[in-house]
């Protein structure tokens, strides 16, 4: 279960790492499906609401470093990703389809902390007493 969840925890962080960095940089110009599309207000948000997913994804980094002592933070921190599919799903309600990209990206959000939390589970139940 540890090296399940130590992986999927380090794709967790490249995958934030990469897009973080790509939105902190790029800003709105870099978003799938925003093309022609200019705004220096969403620029700006989004500029700095990357810093946090880059941050998130050091924490997964620094949880998988340690699963043993750090397991624990494996609920928070798939509530945080499935709070952000659900923050997609009232986007793609409101706003209407954000494209193939991010409509995938919100289909993981809402897979992946499930895959974490029975990985987890499963994890704590066979852990040694």
């Amino acid at each position: 279960m540890d090296t399940a969840l130590k992986t999927l925890l380090l794709i967790t962080f490249i995958v934030a790492s990469i897009t973080g960095m790509n939105l902190l940089f790029g800003g709105i110009t870099n978003v799938p499906g925003a093309e022609g599309f200019s705004s220096s207000a969403i620029d700006s948000e989004l500029r700095f609401l990357s810093t946090f997913w880059i941050l998130y994804g050091v924490f997964c980094l620094w949880v998988a470093s340690n699963i043993k002592a750090r397991g624990f933070f494996i609920p928070m921190i798939a509530l945080i990703m499935l709070v952000a599919g659900m923050a997609r799903l009232i986007s793609f309600f409101i706003a209407g389809h954000p494209g193939q990209v991010l409509f995938a990206a919100m289909i993981v959000e809402f897979v992946l902390p499930v895959i974490l939390i029975s990985l987890n589970l499963k994890r704590v139940k066979t852990k040694p007493a």
